[in-house]
């Protein structure tokens, strides 16, 4: 019960502050517009209200004639019309009277003139019904024309009449302009004040019901059909142990590194790599460490876990030569090189399809092996295993776009419509998610519940989904 009325306040609360802030729109609009007029026109008010007041009265007095002649042809024409069906009223009873006197009996004691006599009266009679008819269509038109423009004048006059009221009663320059914006603009207002209700309505039905099935139907995408052997992945933990062999060297971000055995060699690197200026630095490798073995014969390990958070979990990635994964930089902890090997990260750019756009993502990194990966999970790290099976149908998953770490670029990645539109009416789903099938693994970023990001960290993180980070 307790339940019910908690989500019955939340929204009253909503419509309250929806109705308040639509009012607002409503009242901001007006008196913008009134601002504007004021700004626009003589700073001596008394004599706008003077000039004001005298074409009101001109146009008043122009809408009396106005309406004055509306009412004379209108009473010109229904006496037309009056006429006609008059005329043919009267033409039907006579021609009823003459077809009594066509009776058998009549007939027969009734001379043979009178007779034809009856029947050409019966068919002129006959004759003038249908004009007159005819003439009272053509005059119904011609009656519903000038009541409508009688109406028109009425209210044009009720209008002028209405607004010198208003502009005698009151002589302040806020009312005078303030009723001049709502004249001039009262069908914008409301405009506006119906777009703010419906708007976002109409908006999530035609996406949701016309845009999304026709996003979905399109082609997936897939950034490298012939990977080579398959990454493996690690088992994820809070606390991640790696060995650096010998020749091989660790680009490591200072806060996820725990511990280090002593004898390896350590610079300090400002840079992921200088290929990748901007890609280091949104994506925060920058005032790092390399360590590198250079002793043959021994391996020293690398412990990883985060300093401040302790939820945040992590694996290791192991990427062979002729393969590779599509990762955010942003949430790799460390990239270990076997000897002699350079950093290598191919860009795919998606400019020219709707699901990069739809995704805010445009462009995909894809680090190139032979080499380790270090990824950590903000708060938590799941990973989707998607294993071959008996049956010879294509494993899948589902999952958020926004909460993508990473994944195996042979895999196939579509855009799916949210199951519900009342859940995603209510913004508790996006619109689509993000469909993968194939072999390979997905790694997911767990939902950190209660943290909503600033304004500042909001904006960061868009443009690093858009560059891939």
């Amino acid at each position: 019960m307790s339940d019910v009325f908690s989500n019955l306040r939340i929204f009253i609360s909503w419509a309250f502050l929806k109705v308040m802030f639509g009012a607002f729109i409503l009242a901001a609009s007006c008196a913008l517009y009134a601002f504007w007029l004021h700004r626009q026109d003589n700073p001596d008010f008394a004599l706008v209200r003077a000039q004001h007041l005298a074409l009101l009265q001109e146009q008043g007095a122009a809408a009396h004639v106005v309406r004055d002649n509306a009412a004379e042809e209108l009473t010109v024409v229904q006496n037309e019309f009056a006429a006609h069906q008059a005329r043919a009223e009267q033409a039907v009873k006579v021609a009823e009277n003459l077809r009594e006197l066509q009776t058998n009996w009549k007939r027969f004691v009734s001379a043979r003139e009178q007779w034809s006599l009856n029947d050409q009266g019966i068919e002129r009679m006959e004759q003038i019904e249908r004009e007159s008819l005819k003439a009272a269509n053509k005059l119904r038109r011609a009656l519903a024309q000038g009541t409508t423009r009688l109406e028109n004048a009425e209210q044009e006059l009720h209008h002028l009449t209405t607004q010198r009221a208003v502009a005698e009663q009151y002589d302040s320059p806020f009312v005078h302009y303030l009723y001049r914006s709502w004249l001039a603009g009262w069908w914008i207002y409301c405009g506006l004040t119906a777009l703010y209700f419906l708007g976002p309505t109409l908006r999530k039905l035609t996406s949701f019901y016309f845009f999304a099935p026709r996003i979905a139907d399109k082609r997936p995408l897939v950034l490298n059909r012939s990977p080579g052997y398959s990454p493996s992945l690690g088992e994820s933990r809070n606390v991640v142990e790696t060995s650096l062999w010998p020749g091989e060297s660790a680009r490591v971000r200072l806060r996820y590194l725990q511990s280090v055995d002593d004898g390896l060699m350590r610079e300090s690197k400002y840079m992921m790599s200088w290929r990748f200026p901007v890609t280091s630095l949104l994506s925060g490798f920058v005032h790092d460490v390399n360590f590198k073995n250079i002793r043959a014969g021994r391996n020293y390990r690398l412990v990883f876990a985060h300093h401040k958070n302790p939820e945040h979990q992590m694996a290791v990635v192991h990427v062979p030569e002729n393969s590779s994964l599509v990762v955010r930089p942003s949430f790799l902890a460390a990239v270990i090189l076997p000897p002699g090997q350079k950093l290598r990260v191919r860009r795919r750019w998606q400019l020219f399809r709707w699901q990069a756009w739809l995704t805010g993502q445009l462009r995909f990194l894809e680090f190139v092996g032979p080499c380790r990966l270090v990824v950590a999970g903000r708060p938590g790290l799941r990973a989707e295993r998607l294993a071959a099976r008996d049956d010879a149908t294509l494993p899948s998953c589902r999952a958020a776009v926004d909460k993508i770490i990473g994944f195996t670029p042979s895999l196939e990645y579509r855009l799916i419509r949210s199951p519900r539109f009342w859940g995603y009416y209510r913004w508790d789903a996006r619109l689509f998610d993000a469909h993968f099938s194939g072999v390979g693994f997905v790694l997911i970023q767990n939902h950190l519940p209660g943290r909503t990001p600033g304004l500042l960290s909001l904006t960061r993180n868009r443009v690093r989904k858009v560059l891939g980070l």
